[in-house]
């Protein structure tokens, strides 16, 4: 399912994003070069990672970070999640928002 969030730029302002929502995700994922499209505040440091998805396990090169997430109907309740910003996927792969990452910060 797609579900609409506003993400914190670097600016401090909100950016509009559509998301995917994955249930068994357990880490949320953007993009780097979407994030640097969409002016948010990209980690410098980087490592590598395995990386499970439909596919099988990918090693790839990621950049742990947090990024101020909110929605648009709950605007005043702002969550502070974890992102893995991969460099290996393109901008026009929409960000996935994990799930279990979101439930973590509701419990």
């Amino acid at each position: 399912a797609d579900v609409g969030v506003e993400v914190r730029n670097a600016a401090g302002g909100w950016t509009p994003v559509k998301c995917l929502v994955d249930t068994g995700a357990s880490f949320s994922t953007i993009a780097t070069p979407l994030a640097r499209q969409l002016g948010l505040a990209i980690p410098s440091d980087t490592s590598w990672v395995d990386v499970e998805t439909a596919d099988g396990t990918t090693a790839t090169i990621v950049r742990d970070g947090s990024l101020d997430l909110r929605f648009a109907r709950l605007a005043e309740v702002t969550f502070d999640l974890l992102w893995l910003f991969r460099d290996d996927i393109p901008a026009d792969v929409r960000p996935v928002l994990g799930l279990h990452n979101l439930i973590d910060l509701m419990t």
